[in-house]
């Protein structure tokens, strides 16, 4: 009995084991730290994005995009001061994440899967605003939250693919998944993240997106609120999901979980294909 209910844990650290890390992963824990430490100024943060001239050329292509006004931004100061470093750290760890998942489009959409991971993110990040919860972690969080997915199809790309087809309102793909694995993507995605040294304010969050009510205490709220996003993210996209019908943000708001949406919908429209372009280079 203990050997069985050991099985899915192991099969989870092999696939987190095999998983390819960002190969700015260490100069990322660096910023992350720089930018939570309260006495840090923006010139240790740039100097310390600038030990990798991949990461710095990234930042500031980024800056000088539609998304940020096609300014004229020269350095890697400027670019921080514009970009700021909550919304910096979230572009360039899903960038990097992007470059590591490349070649999974035989198996899985990439431009609709980050189309909707980018999505879902930036209504997350209005939500935040609107609950006055923490919105750098929600944007992270949100643009990160379905990287368990690109671990499972890159190692089990047939069993996925059949899971995929098999996905319905009726019988979601993470039901689907712990029948057939005894785990989730979500599982699969935060213990990726914490092996990428990324703050609980995001791997929590991560981890219970899919369940909101399976998790207490301080990420209660950020899970709802990218169980919100993601939701929201898949009616963009036409894709098969469930009605929002867990308000669990009433609480804070006053309003339901609709409202909400159709609050700040209008807003994230209005941003989406910029911040488009900006992670995906369209």
């Amino acid at each position: 009995m203990g050997s069985s209910n050991t099985m899915p844990t192991r099969k989870l650290n092999e696939l987190i084991n095999q998983a390819q890390l960002p190969s700015a992963v260490d100069v990322i824990a660096k910023l992350q730290q720089a930018v939570a430490a309260s006495n840090s100024s923006t010139q240790h943060i740039a100097n310390t994005l600038k030990t990798d001239v991949g990461l710095s050329a990234r930042i500031l292509r980024l800056a000088n995009s539609a998304f940020y006004g096609s300014q004229s931004i020269e350095t890697v100061e400027q670019a921080i001061v514009l970009i700021g470093t909550d919304d910096l750290i979230a572009l360039i760890i899903s960038t990097e994440v992007i470059d590591v998942f490349r070649g999974l489009e035989m198996h899985l959409d990439m431009q609709r899967f980050w189309r909707i991971n980018l999505y879902g993110a930036l209504t997350a990040k209005q939500l935040g605003r609107r609950t006055q919860l923490d919105t750098s972690s929600l944007f992270t969080a949100g643009l990160l939250r379905g990287v368990g997915e690109l671990v499972l199809f890159r190692a089990l790309p047939d069993l996925m693919s059949e899971l995929l087809s098999g996905t319905c309102a009726d019988h979601p793909r993470h039901e689907l998944e712990k029948n057939t694995l005894g785990f989730d993507h979500a599982a699969v995605g935060a213990a990726l993240l914490e092996r990428w040294k990324l703050p609980e304010s995001v791997t929590i969050p991560v981890r219970y997106y899919l369940e909101p009510a399976q998790i207490t205490g301080p990420y209660h709220y950020h899970a709802a609120i990218l169980n919100l996003g993601h939701q929201t993210a898949l009616f963009a996209h036409d894709a098969c999901a469930t009605p929002i019908i867990d308000h669990y943000l009433g609480e804070l708001t006053g309003v339901g979980d609709d409202e909400l949406v159709a609050e700040i919908k209008p807003m994230i429209d209005a941003q989406f294909e910029d911040a488009a372009g900006v992670l995906l280079g369209n």
